[in-house]
């Protein structure tokens, strides 16, 4: 095809020359489309980003990881497949000069979804769970169903178990506790299995109890009790116990009755023990495979519960209610301790490396909008988090989390998080070119005197909620009632100020807002040189919903106070012009559904549960518009009790996906399987609020108490 060859300097691919190379257009996604012609200028200085039908990039400048599963796994299978090979959406070149023609090396892509609902695609990418395969020979026998020597496997198949993983740099696992009377009791041979353990209402949500607690009830099962033996793919079903047990009448053998009684149960786990009345065979059955010695439903379900973002003791209160026997909350704090917790944060800290790793590839300084949030409303928050959002992208790079006896109050925790997120930048070697934030003082000194490199903007959001509420204090007095039909108007403004702006002209910025003050007394020439009229046509004064406000009058004095505002003209020079942070505050919203505000979480539990809402979310985020079976985008109304009965127009975006909790159960698979010397140390957390305050005894307190109506507190 001539005329078409690759536009990357030095690079010169095409067609005729070169057929097995292909050549990609330039995304049609702005922000991906900013990022290809950023790459493309570091080999090209004097390139002026020009874009026509004849602008190509050869594949020889993508990793191999870029291109759709579809056309890799057919040319390793050798099946026939398209021609043409397919880039990623996601995709970035950054292979150039020798890296271009060098071997690639095989690792994450920066932005890929985790997507792998299918098994070919577990195959494709055998890195991230690696396998060891092991033929069976005839007559092994499984560890599900009876472990009778009489019965053997007919069939020749492949057994795939999980290589030791790395060590990782997370919690290391205590002792593992010893099996005690609560797990071996043993219940009557007919009647319903017995529930979950009565919950300690009393104890935190993320309560972490000694590993020995007699009221543990899912202790690990010896190796000689069970085999390992489980697929973390099966289906899991809820059967009857009456239905369950008419499977045990027949004997295997010899078809005659069988006795059989359920002798062992665990949480989700239970054991049938089985006894021939003719042939006198004896065998059981296990409900479940094990891994590292727990029954594998039982760490399971913990896993659910976490992964999902639920709260244990609501999650296995569902299951009491049906009936369903389960392990106890005390027993989901020790599998969250123990396994979840150090699973979440390697996986975590994977994300992140392959982040990083991208960045650096490209070479582009971060466009960053941060944000703090704090566990609790008020001012006597006990955590404050601080979110980095890499606004070209819109994916999570890093969080911090702090710890209110870590600073001097609750209100210093989100400059120390901001602090913190900037050390770890520099000691990544990633440059921040700029940053959005609200309009927090403290951040904005910091900003100003210790980073005069890095340009610091505001959020027009932020900004504009400020004035509104002033303006709408001022509409709540008598005399200036008519404010009320500006105040959407002056608050739109500042939208149009930022956006009419895009070089970010301090002096232009100042000038279109302060425009508005004679705009609305139907004065539209301006003393300002740099924005002298308004750019709307000529406006009637007759028939407007909106009156103009008279010189001179108490409600235009006030609303003029609020426009002339030196401080607020100050913070107008630092408008972003591009990007805003409504993405950091819609990652705020989800981690509400994985750690809300009513709940409280150890400092590892808060962690954990800030890196799943950042899983979530990147993998989430960048979601194409749904659309109907002929093609047609959607949209649907709404109507926010905010707007006060005004309409909203939202677009609606395709499901959700959750193949981030897929990769968490198949490293928490691996995870338990690995030796126990892998497993790293566990991190220190900050100490207890508590720490600092003098601990009475108890019976001393009791003796001490009185209530509000002053006699001593009677006996229950």
């Amino acid at each position: 095809m001539p005329g078409k060859e690759c536009v990357v300097g030095g690079c010169s691919n095409n067609y005729k020359d070169s057929p097995s190379i292909s050549l990609h257009k330039l995304p049609a996604a702005t922000n991906y489309r900013r990022l290809w012609v950023k790459a493309i200028q570091n080999t090209r200085k004097n390139w002026g980003g020009v874009i026509s039908n004849n602008t190509y990039v050869c594949s020889s400048h993508f990793a191999s990881n870029t291109f759709e599963s579809a056309y890799k796994l057919a040319g390793k299978l050798g099946l026939p497949g398209e021609k043409r090979r397919r880039l990623r959406a996601d995709a970035v070149p950054t292979l150039f000069g020798q890296s271009a023609s060098a071997t690639e090396t095989p690792h994450r892509a920066v932005v890929a979804k985790i997507q792998r609902k299918r098994i070919m695609e577990t195959l494709e990418q055998p890195e991230e769970l690696p396998v060891k395969m092991q033929k069976l020979t005839p007559g092994h026998e499984e560890a599900k169903g009876a472990t009778t020597s009489r019965f053997t496997s007919k069939e020749i198949g492949i057994q795939c178990s999980l290589v030791d993983l790395p060590t990782l740099n997370a919690i290391t696992p205590q002792a593992e506790p010893t099996a005690t009377s609560e797990s071996t009791r043993q219940p009557p041979s007919t009647g319903p299995v017995a529930g979950p353990v009565e919950e300690d209402e009393d104890e935190d949500p993320d309560y972490s109890p000694p590993d020995h607690s007699p009221d543990a009830d899912d202790s690990d099962i010896d190796s000689d009790d069970g085999q390992e033996n489980t697929q973390p793919g099966d289906r899991i079903f809820l059967v009857k116990e009456s239905c369950l047990m008419t499977l045990f009448r027949l004997c295997e053998s010899c078809s005659g009755a069988v006795e059989a009684r359920v002798t062992r149960y665990q949480g989700t786990f239970i054991r049938v023990e089985k006894k021939c009345e003719e042939c006198h065979t004896v065998s059981s059955w296990d409900s479940q495979g094990f891994i590292s010695s727990i029954p594998e439903g039982n760490l399971l379900l913990s896993a659910s519960i976490l992964f999902s973002g639920a709260r244990p003791h609501q999650s296995l209160r569902l299951f009491k209610a049906m009936k369903c026997p389960t392990h106890s909350a005390r027993t989901f704090m020790r599998h969250q301790r123990q396994w979840l917790h150090p699973v979440v944060q390697q996986v975590w800290q994977g994300h992140q490396t392959a982040m990083v790793k991208g960045l650096k590839e490209i070479g582009v300084g971060l466009t960053l909008g941060g944000d703090g949030r704090s566990d609790s409303p008020g001012h006597s928050a006990k955590y404050g988090s601080y979110t980095f959002l890499e606004l070209n992208w819109n994916m999570i790079i890093h969080q911090e989390l702090v710890q209110s006896n870590e600073v001097t109050s609750s209100n210093a925790m989100e400059l120390e998080g901001l602090k913190r997120g900037l050390r770890f930048f520099r000691n990544q070697q990633l440059d921040v070119d700029a940053i959005v934030t609200d309009r927090h003082r403290s951040v904005a000194k910091y900003l100003r005197e210790e980073h005069e490199d890095t340009d610091h903007y505001y959020d027009v959001w932020h900004l504009a909620k400020g004035v509104k509420k002033k303006l709408q204090m001022v509409t709540k007095q008598k005399s200036c009632a008519e404010v009320a039909g500006w105040s959407k108007s002056i608050s739109n403004h500042i939208y149009w100020t930022a956006a009419s702006t895009p070089d970010g002209g301090e002096e232009e910025l100042v000038a279109k807002w302060r425009s508005v003050g004679n705009h609305i007394q139907n004065v539209h020439q301006h003393e300002s040189e740099i924005f002298p009229r308004c750019l709307h046509d000529d406006v009637s004064t007759t028939g407007r919903r909106k009156q103009w406000l008279k010189p001179n009058t108490e409600a235009c004095e006030k609303v003029l106070a609020i426009i002339n505002n030196q401080s607020l003209c100050r913070d107008m020079r630092k408008l972003s012009p591009f990007h805003q942070t409504s993405s950091v505050e819609g990652f705020h919203s989800v981690i509400l559904h994985f750690a809300p505000k009513m709940t409280h979480f150890s400092h590892h539990g808060m962690t954990s549960r800030l890196q799943l809402a950042a899983l979530h979310f990147n993998e989430n985020s960048n979601r194409p518009q749904a659309t109907t079976k002929e093609g047609t985008e959607r949209y649907s109304l709404r109507f926010p009790k905010y707007k006060k009965g005004e309409v909203i127009v939202c677009k609606l975006l395709t499901d959700a996906t959750y193949g981030y909790i897929e990769e968490l159960m198949k490293c928490l698979v691996a995870y338990c399987r690995a030796p126990r010397a892998t497993m790293a140390r566990r991190e220190k957390s900050p100490p207890p609020l508590t720490s600092s305050f003098i601990r009475p005894e108890k019976e001393d307190a009791i003796q001490r108490h009185k209530s509000r109506f002053g006699s001593e507190l009677a006996d229950p």
